[in-house]
């Protein structure tokens, strides 16, 4: 039997008769913190070059701050969370501060208790090496600064392409490098680690043509294990394409590079984008084979098999020609794939999105996320999936001023189920945020990070915000099902409300509002139902305890739930529907 086709969103809709708050509003914002306050009061030093990593439910945010006494140069800090985003540590200088040297463009990573910090050490006009520190215990202490850069020391290139990567005890970090031919063509260089970050191995240079002879630029690098993968441009064709190569030895070796696209010996190719979910991998990027030197387009390859080989590229989206598409961004969650992307078909640029449920099969058609319609700039999308939720972090230009948004689906990025909302939200007309990055907790805490200058003129300041979004689960244990909220915070007051819908046939039954669970914060843990029944019995959890419900059987269906916050009428968790026989 086929699932019933309407969606829990929209039967969750109907049982609140069109009333309900978007799910992406959910327990609402925590609000702006500023991080480096204790450092920087008023704006009195700069800060740029955000970045934000999470691992279990911790959170770390890492950016470079100008001149900070006692240090007369650009230092790297660090402010740690282990709460998810609700609380933050003061922050803390990673890079040395007695030396008379410029560090900047700070990436970081982290996995379980292990957190490597990286970045340039070196005004940008001047050789710069790459720096590291590594954390064992979570953020709490890290070690001592160690020399990434290895045999290339005194030039690491691109300051705008440094990324680190830790999984468990392998650590990569990807840069560009033109030791081989000064201020003409960088290579592709990959120097890892296999103890966490302690000591490093030189860089490996990963494109195959001769040092120095074709310039690489747009790294992007994903890990998994002693597995690394690069995705890249280059000019070896005499254009720009999309090349990628894999590590499966913890970055000791390299394999041939492959090129993704088939552009032709005309187009250019731009920004790849890379995910990896298993043994899949995902890219995506614009070029403008069909547009040569006037537009872009979307396209995407994918490999099952860890990167040894790769479908053909195709087109996705369905923009007119000679509309500009940029910035495409890929994201994997099990079988789903999303890709994202802005175009300017309706005027100024919208984020599009186009999913697929097949691992990359098919996608459906694109839509956008929001319903401003080619009228207000969208730019800057960074993408993140978490099993059925969707997450995108960007920037919308009102009047030549940026501000920070985040769109939230809890679909699967079904249409329609996106909800937007301002994260810098006490921003106004004279004020421009910028270097904006986020990640979100096991706990699906989403924490957003960005600098701008509300406090001090020209200087910038860096702020944080974020919002937990829950997760709703259900798993059969024969002929009982337990559905599991994980961490139930998001409804600060209130009580929750646990709405059930068994989906038998083609009919769907809605429940009457006086038959749901009716459950109060804190003390929600799990509801067990044993069978399936229309109208079910409504009970009550209190203080944490689980409660069973005996209802009449019957033989087969298939079952939906929402959980909705009584305070703000807000669905903040759905499940799909899951099948009981």
């Amino acid at each position: 039997m086929t699932p019933h086709p309407i969606r829990p969103a929209l039967l969750s809709a109907l049982l609140l008769a069109g009333a309900l708050a978007s799910a992406a509003r959910a327990g609402g914002l925590r609000g702006e913190t500023q991080l480096d306050l204790s450092i920087s009061p008023a704006g009195l030093t700069n800060s740029n070059s955000t970045d934000v990593a999470a691992s279990g439910n911790r959170v770390f945010v890492v950016w470079t701050e100008t001149a900070v006494a006692p240090a007369t140069t650009n230092e790297i800090y660090l402010s740690r969370s282990d709460d998810g985003g609700r609380s933050w540590s003061s922050p803390v200088p990673l890079s040395s501060t007695t030396d008379s040297v410029d560090d900047s463009n700070a990436d970081v990573s982290a996995d379980g208790d292990r957190v490597v910090v990286t970045w340039l050490h070196g005004a940008s006009l001047t050789p710069q090496d790459v720096q590291a520190v590594a954390s064992a215990d979570g953020g709490a202490t890290f070690g001592s600064i160690a020399d990434v850069s290895g045999n290339l020391k005194g030039d690491a290139g691109d300051s705008d392409l440094l990324t680190v990567h830790v999984d468990g005890l392998n650590v990569y970090v990807s840069f560009e490098d033109d030791a081989a031919n000064p201020t003409v063509s960088e290579d592709v260089y990959v120097a890892s680690s296999t103890d966490g970050g302690a000591t490093w191995g030189n860089p490996v240079r990963v494109n195959d043509t001769a040092a120095g002879t074709v310039d690489s630029d747009d790294l992007e690098l994903k890990t998994t294990g002693s597995t690394a993968y690069l995705v890249w441009i280059d000019k070896r064709a005499g254009n720009d394409r999309v090349y990628f190569d894999r590590t499966l030895d913890g970055g000791a070796t390299w394999g041939t590079d492959k090129l993704l696209d088939r552009s032709g010996a005309l187009a250019d190719a731009d920004s790849p984008s890379m995910s990896v979910e298993g043994t899949s991998v995902h890219v995506v990027w614009t070029d403008d084979r069909n547009d040569v030197a006037l537009a872009d387009q979307v396209f995407y390859a994918s490999s099952s098999d860890s990167g040894a080989t790769f479908t053909l590229d195709k087109k996705l989206g369905s923009a007119p020609l000679g509309k500009d598409a940029d910035s495409a961004r890929v994201s994997a969650s099990g079988s789903h794939v999303y890709a994202l992307w802005a175009d300017d078909r309706n005027g100024l640029n919208d984020l599009f999105i186009a999913v697929s449920a097949d691992g990359g099969a098919t996608f459906a058609s694109e839509y956008a996320i929001d319903s401003d319609v080619g009228t207000i700039k969208d730019e800057s999308p960074h993408l993140r999936s978490r099993g059925d939720s969707v997450f995108v972090l960007f920037r919308e230009e009102i009047a030549l001023v940026d501000q920070v948004w985040l769109a939230v689906s809890p679909d699967h990025g079904a249409p329609g189920t996106f909800a937007t909302q301002k994260l810098s939200t006490t921003l106004g007309a004279s004020f421009d945020a910028d270097n904006e990055a986020f990640a979100v907790t096991h706990g699906r805490d989403v924490v957003g990070a960005w600098v701008d200058n509300r406090a001090g003129g020209t200087n910038n300041d860096v702020y944080v915000n974020g919002q937990h979004f829950p997760n709703l689960t259900a798993v059969q244990h024969g002929r009982n099902f337990a559905f599991q909220l994980s961490d139930a915070s998001p409804s600060e007051e209130g009580q929750l409300f646990l709405a059930v819908f068994s989906l038998t046939g083609t009919n769907p039954f809605l429940l009457p509002n006086g038959v749901n669970l009716n459950l109060t914060l804190d003390s929600f843990s799990l509801i067990l139902l044993q069978g399936w029944a229309i109208p079910l019995v409504s009970d009550t959890v209190q203080n944490g305890s689980a409660t069973t419900l005996d209802l009449p059987l019957r033989s087969h269906g298939y079952a939906a739930a929402v959980v909705i916050d009584l305070q703000s009428l807000a669905v903040i968790a759905e499940t799909d529907p899951v099948t009981f026989n």
